[in-house]
């Protein structure tokens, strides 16, 4: 133990010492202009995560440069050690020429190393571009690159010209009209393969007066990706290639508008609506034109998809009482068929519009839900919240047998006490009871009714300026109940019944030392329900005890240090001829350290070591597991 305690500590000032190896950024968003550094590092028996993230902008005079990364890293120790490693690099550095302009070279490089997936097993690319930022006006941004990109992709090399334009227009006010959008661009041309997107986003908003106003949303998105992807052997033996290319080329034009007015001033309407439309065409730059093309499954294909919703909301507001009605509708259809069916025989033609014919499908959801609040007195309220929702989904084909409704219906009540001090609790009471029905018989053996009811509570009570302590209880009971039962197939009707409780408790010693507990117990029982008496077999029965304490030193304001110890047990209970047996003990404990340091610019070091011992009673073995946690988030 001892050993393991230095040696974590240890562990924490080398990667201190050595923060510059491993940051990174999670994101590569060309907004973020912040310099700040985030690491996230976790070990134990099972796997190995490192998320390393960096952004840094820096200027001297009249050159700019910034970088940013990315990288992640996986390693999966359960049987021996696989890699998954992803890394994405920004480098530009810009020469500003005045306060609207500055341009400079950038590189871009990104590689992706997967040894679960063949087909990930080695993605890199490299681009070396010129970039040009330009700001005509305040709230225009327009930027600009053009450039050469090497790629690779499971083998395959290719190389081109790329060049992309982004432009965005924020808070632009034209005649009393609020607008903001974009435009995105990008072209690339690597040979063999052919990569685009041009995508227009924007938004209108107009005040009519304090009592209305409307917002118009507009999205325009025209994409194409191209992509290696291995080849089947008959498609390989008639072209004499290793791998084929496939296009993905997706069209998606998006309209909605929001509309507000309030005639009084407890009193709101609104109503919204919105349609999409979106069109998918899978296509392969090698396919057979003969029956193969059914064995090798490669043709091209195509979806078009449309979606209607509208939605109305009322709500109204008087001293002491709030209520809320929200009413939606939507229907969606979407249609498969073969594409570029040049070449190929009719009969192949009809079995291609069978098989996709067979994914078509169409939907409609009505929803309606309110929300009832009243306030019974400055320190008690009441609220009651409804909703419920029926889909009724069909499809064209007859061998597609998901034609099926659903029926979901929510609702709560609760109640609310604050004794505006030391003191607060709600209880509630929850019921969520759903419905399937499959239309056909293929499936109607999956016909159920679910009913969940729970009852539960949460107090906060701070008696002292030192003492602060936060419970939890909580009744469950969970039963499905299946239309037609079936002893054969294991389709029998299930009831699952919960009890829980928790309690935290932060009680502070003085300035410097404070003692943190927190403890729950989780009973649960798994059983067959017989719907007609409304009784249960139980099968199944678990009982789950946790317990963590620590104790935790601050020291001037800037330092936490703690030292705990965890521990967890589960028995494990059967039921045979009736009586309730212990089949299993399980435990896990281990004592915990952490240590957390805050610095100016809200940066933080965040480190915790585990040390796990687990031990099963039908094992004789005791099996160690240290788990170590590092968290950096540094702002420069």
């Amino acid at each position: 133990m001892k050993i393991f305690l230095i040696s974590s500590v240890i562990l924490l000032f080398l990667v201190l010492s050595n923060l510059y190896c491993q940051v990174s950024i999670p994101s590569m968003d060309s907004v973020i202009t912040a310099n700040y550094i985030n690491t996230y590092f976790e070990n134990n028996n099972n796997n190995t995560i490192l998320r390393s993230n960096i952004n840094l902008n820096a200027k001297y005079r009249q050159f700019q440069i910034l970088i940013r990364n990315t990288y992640s890293s996986d390693v999966t120790k359960i049987s021996g050690k696989l890699y998954r490693d992803i890394n994405n690099t920004v480098i530009t550095g810009n020469y500003i020429l005045s306060s609207k302009f500055k341009t400079g070279p950038g590189f871009q490089r990104q590689f992706l190393s997967d040894e679960k997936s063949v087909e990930l097993s080695s993605n890199r690319f490299n681009y070396y571009f010129l970039n040009a930022d330009y700001k005509p006006f305040n709230g225009i941004d327009i930027n600009t690159k053009i450039g050469y990109k090497d790629e690779t992709q499971i083998g395959e090399q290719s190389e081109g010209i790329r060049v992309s334009l982004f432009s965005q227009a924020v808070n632009q006010n034209l005649n009393g009209f609020l607008t903001n959008g974009n435009v995105n661009l990008f072209y690339e041309n690597l040979a063999q393969k052919i990569n685009y997107n041009y995508a227009i986003n924007g938004d209108i908003f107009k005040l009519f007066s304090v009592k209305s106003e409307n917002r118009a949303i507009i999205r325009i998105n025209n994409t194409r990706n191209d992509f290696y992807i291995p080849s089947p052997p008959d498609i390989s033996s008639a072209y004499s290639i290793k791998n084929n290319i496939q296009t993905r080329a997706e069209t998606f034009v998006y309209l909605q508008d929001n509309f507000r007015y309030s005639p009084l001033n407890n009193f709101e309407f609104k109503i919204s609506g919105a349609y999409y439309l979106k069109s998918i065409h899978d296509s392969y730059k090698y396919k057979l034109t003969s029956s193969g093309i059914l064995s090798s499954n490669i043709y091209d294909s195509k979806i078009n998809e449309n979606n209607l919703q509208v939605q109305a909301e009322i709500q109204y507001n008087i001293t002491d009482f709030f209520a809320k009605a929200i009413f939606k509708y939507a229907e969606r259809s979407e249609v498969h068929s073969p594409d570029n069916t040049e070449g190929v025989s009719p009969n192949i033609i009809n079995e291609i519009k069978r098989i996709e014919s067979i994914k078509s499908n169409n939907s409609r959801i009505a929803a309606m839900g309110f929300d009832l609040t009243y306030r019974l007195s400055g320190t008690n309220s009441l609220s009651l919240i409804t909703s419920s929702s029926l889909l009724k989904y069909d499809t064209e084909s007859k061998e597609n047998y998901d034609d099926r409704d659903e029926l979901y219906v929510l609702g709560t009540l609760s109640h609310k006490y604050n004794n505006l001090r030391n003191f607060s609790v709600e209880t509630s009471f929850d019921i969520n009871y759903s419905v399937l029905n499959y239309i056909l018989k293929e499936r109607s053996s999956n016909n159920y009714q679910n009913k969940i009811y729970k009852l539960t509570t949460k107090s906060i009570f701070e008696p002292l300026d030192n003492f602060l302590t936060i419970n939890y209880f909580q009744v469950l009971a969970n039963y499905t109940i299946y239309k037609y039962e079936d002893p054969v197939s294991q389709v029998r009707s299930f009831s699952f019944r919960q009890l829980y409780f928790k309690d935290s408790t932060l009680y502070r010693l003085s300035r410097i030392f404070s003692v943190d507990f927190t403890g729950d117990i989780k009973i649960y029982e798994q059983a067959d329900f017989n719907k007609n008496n409304f009784s249960v077999k139980p099968f199944r029965y678990y009982d789950e005890r946790k317990c963590y304490s620590y104790l935790n030193c601050h020291l001037f304001e800037v330092i936490k240090l703690s030292a705990g110890f965890e521990y967890f047990v589960q028995k494990q209970y059967d039921y045979i001829n009736g009586e309730k047996t212990l089949k299993r003990t399980f435990e896990n404990y281990g004592p915990v350290i952490r240590i957390i340091m805050y610095f100016g610019t809200n940066s933080i070091i965040d480190f915790r070591a585990v040390k796990y011992y687990t031990k099963s009673s039908d094992s004789q073995y005791i099996i160690n597991n240290d788990n170590i946690q590092i968290n950096i988030i540094w702002n420069i």
